[in-house]
């Protein structure tokens, strides 16, 4: 019969080696879910790629404008950020957690930019700096002083 030194101590270990496969598991979502981050960025990265090599044409004269591709951009743009809430809630849980995030940083970066490509710009634009950058950005574009236009 084990004396109490003993079987207090082989408690201890089952729990100890108990709490480590649960540290383990957790360890090994957190990996997982940073491929997810990585992928988000990547593949918002493609969506915006996506977007700048459409205007460019545009500028260039290369095709004419057309709502619909416009509204499939924006479409696909809304649909990277579906489930964004839901993966940063995953990333607060694990940062809270103590666990350094790879791509945390980028990805709140792509939704903070996506949220802003989707906000109408009269809701955007609300205070007036942003209103007169906005405005010098359309009159530059206007008279051929804009980056497409260079590049062309």
């Amino acid at each position: 019969m084990p004396d109490q030194l003993l079987d207090r101590e082989l408690r201890l270990y089952v729990d100890v080696s108990q709490q480590w496969k649960a540290d383990h598991q957790e360890a090994l979502g957190c990996y997982k879910f940073e491929d997810i981050l990585a992928r988000g960025v990547q593949v918002f990265g493609l969506i915006v790629n996506t977007d700048e090599n459409w205007r460019a044409a545009i500028c260039a004269g290369r095709i004419q404008f057309e709502e619909a591709a416009r509204d499939e951009i924006l479409a696909a743009f809304r649909l990277w950020l579906q489930p964004c809430d839901a993966i940063l809630q995953h990333l607060a849980y694990f940062e809270g957690a103590g666990f350094d995030v790879k791509h945390a940083y980028d990805f709140r970066s792509c939704v903070r930019e996506c949220q802003g490509i989707l906000t109408p710009d009269e809701q955007f634009f609300v205070d007036d700096r942003l209103v007169e950058l906005r405005d010098e950005a359309l009159d530059q574009h206007r008279d051929g002083n804009c980056l497409e236009h260079r590049a062309s």
